[in-house]
């Protein structure tokens, strides 16, 4: 009887036994506990590791020893530091090439230059719990917010990076496990959020009110565009005078506003068709589809969005004159004198370079959304009517974002106590 041996009394007694095939086996030897592995078959050879202080610390070490075996085996070297495997991971990714790039920006500002050189199976919890402390405090790498804290939207993309990178490092069997396995994701971008997005869970940080302009402030800005005596190439007014107003009137974004093309025009339904968007590309600007399956969208629009529109359309209509026949294929809307797109980041620092030079509050581009959305929000407009003109995913992200305005929303029904506290009613 194969691995039974029969005692002086006579009793059947069970001894364990190295197995010669499969995973391997682990056994006690004297008073500690060894693993061993037959590999003579593929690597020509068998292994004995012994010296563990109980069964589980040796069926533990029998379970690395297999899985090193299997990278050698895959010829991948388990060794390999951070930023070569996140580059094959970048290049892997089946994502939309305005992700890739917002990818490519996490990784090599902000994760490769702490971890990069550090083998991928050796980087530590603490390591990226200490990289992200670092980013809260002094992350920014921008022209505008060098040295300073990080949004937390921004931690929380810097996040996807690193947790991405090691999923798709498991399912290769290039690592066991991740750094980020196991603690909660406060832990490493801070604090938690105000809302959440149902189909998206990813925090969403409520708006900045000082992000959008006051009324005061908005009839200002639309003055300094009307009276704007720029260049001489601007005689005719601001180049992207027409553009900023479409984006306060209608909430549009920046790309989608320079994605904007004539067949997006329905003049007769008095109608916007949101079918694509202008982003950048390894530093190009690029046409590609809506940031999301909610962006495509039709938003409706009154005579002042489509007088702008046709003053634009007589903009562009001098533009191809002076080019004399030399003019794109294409037919965007919003474009420069000799027809090619402006870069978006440019587009972006011209805005603020003109709320410069005529002493207006300094706000993103992006506040010319918010100062739509605020003054919708103010007037009544249904939230879910909002929600559904900014392309947001759900009426929760737009309260989220908006919550300043809807919190004084609620304060309204405190009216609801005088109706039935009113004259007569007895308390």
């Amino acid at each position: 009887m194969a691995g039974h041996k029969l005692s002086r009394a006579g009793f059947c007694r069970m001894v364990t036994m190295p197995a010669h095939k499969g995973s391997g086996t682990v056994r006690k030897r004297g008073k500690a506990w060894e693993f061993y592995r037959d590999e003579r078959a593929t690597e020509g050879g068998q292994v004995r590791r012994g010296g563990y202080a109980g069964r589980a610390d040796a069926e533990l070490a029998l379970s690395l020893h297999h899985h090193q075996a299997g990278l050698r085996k895959q010829e991948i070297d388990p060794s390999l530091p951070l930023s070569a495997v996140g580059e094959k991971w970048l290049a892997a990714a089946e994502v939309k090439e305005t992700t890739r790039e917002r990818y490519r920006r996490d990784l090599h500002v902000h994760v490769l230059p702490a971890l990069g050189d550090r083998p991928l199976n050796e980087v530590t919890t603490s390591e990226v719990v200490n990289l992200f402390d670092v980013l809260r405090v002094s992350g920014g790498r921008g022209n505008w917010n060098r040295d300073q804290p990080l949004a937390y939207s921004s931690l929380c993309g810097i996040y996807t990076v690193v947790q991405q990178i090691y999923q798709w490092s498991s399912v290769r069997g290039r690592v066991l496990g991740s750094p980020l396995a196991g603690v909660a994701r406060r832990h490493f971008v801070g604090r938690g959020s105000k809302g959440f997005d149902l189909n998206h869970p990813v925090a969403i940080e409520a708006m900045d009110p000082l992000e959008a302009f006051t009324i005061d402030e908005t009839k200002r800005f639309i003055a300094a565009l009307n009276t704007w005596k720029g260049q001489r190439a601007n005689r005719d007014g601001h180049q992207y005078r027409e553009a900023w107003l479409l984006a306060l009137l209608t909430g549009l974004r920046l790309g989608e506003i320079l994605g904007l093309s004539a067949e997006h025009i329905d003049a007769n339904r008095e109608v916007l068709h949101v079918r694509q968007q202008l982003t950048v590309v390894n530093h190009n600007p690029v046409l590609t589809g809506p940031k999301s399956h909610n962006s495509v969208r039709d938003i409706p629009v009154g005579p002042g969005a489509l007088e702008v529109v046709r003053n634009q359309q007589q903009r562009l209509f001098r533009y191809q004159q002076r080019q004399q026949g030399q003019w794109p294929e294409h037919r965007l809307l919003f474009v420069q004198p000799d027809g090619t797109s402006p870069n978006p980041e440019r587009f972006s620092r011209e805005f603020t370079r003109f709320l410069d030079a005529n002493k207006l509050r300094k706000i993103r581009f992006h506040g010319l959304r918010h100062t739509y959305a605020t003054r919708a929000l103010e007037e009544g407009v249904p939230l879910s009517v909002v929600s559904e003109v900014l392309g947001h995913a759900n009426e929760l992200v737009t309260a989220s974002v908006y919550q300043h305005v809807t919190s004084d929303f609620s304060r309204q029904a405190v009216a609801v106590e005088a109706t039935i506290l009113g004259p007569g009613t007895g308390s």
